[in-house]
């Protein structure tokens, strides 16, 4: 693991720093069959089971934000109607 990055500096500013692009995961080794050490490729990492894993919180998380804007949607004609009512009530109460 890389532990000096370089540093480009110019009167007093940080032009550079290596270490912001610097991504751990980059040094994530993992054993082979030889002994030596390899990264691990994408395939490895976004498996089948993990994707449909993915496919499914997903589709929980857009049923809730359909579910949440249902609500929303009918909490507002629902105050609008009242608020109607209201101001039909106080403008013509006084009406014989």
């Amino acid at each position: 693991m890389k532990k000096k990055f370089d540093l480009i500096e110019e009167y007093g500013v940080v032009i550079y720093d290596e270490s912001d692009d610097f991504d751990p995961g980059q040094e994530e080794a993992t054993q082979t069959d030889e002994g030596g050490f390899r990264i691990r490729t994408n395939e490895e990492i976004f498996t089948d089971e993990y994707m449909q894993d993915y496919a499914r919180k997903m589709d929980n998380q857009i049923a809730r934000e359909k579910r949440l804007q249902r609500f929303i949607s009918v909490g507002v004609i629902v105050a609008a109607i009242m608020f109607i009512g209201l101001i039909s009530y106080i403008n013509f109460r006084a009406i014989p």
